[in-house]
């Protein structure tokens, strides 16, 4: 099985967690990427990823939605990925990616890739290339 984490902190409200990422992509995988059945889709319903939560899981590819109101917590798991799990790609993507400066997100030497505009597609077309 082959592990893809969507994770797209919302807000730092403690108000019910919804995650529209990981449904978009979840679906749009199922009709059109070729190994559907192969691939375990995880999210998680909080704001924040403890080391026990990502270790109980072993995601082998990792996509963030980044927002300016969610960058912190971002910056925040980027860096413990990069110390605990070195070996898994982590995928960017969300609003900030697509129309802020990227020239920041060049720190993050395990940042695979930066995701612009709609991210259903690449995502299917790099889970599958991951697989594959």
């Amino acid at each position: 099985m082959f592990n893809v984490l969507v994770w797209s902190p919302q807000t730092s409200y403690s108000t019910t967690f919804y995650n529209p990422l990981f449904y978009l992509f979840k679906t749009h995988y199922k009709y059109h990427g070729q190994c559907s059945d192969d691939v375990n889709w995880i999210t998680y319903d909080n704001h924040s990823i403890s080391l026990e939560l990502l270790q109980s899981k072993k995601p082998d590819v990792i996509f963030l939605g980044v927002y300016p109101w969610n960058k912190a917590n971002i910056v925040e798991f980027v860096k413990m990925c990069q110390t605990e799990f070195p070996e898994v790609p982590i995928f960017m993507g969300g609003v900030t990616i697509s129309f802020y400066d990227l020239s920041e997100y060049g720190t993050f030497y395990n940042i695979k890739g930066l995701v612009q505009g709609e991210g259903e597609v690449p995502v299917t077309l790099i889970i599958d290339a991951i697989i594959n």
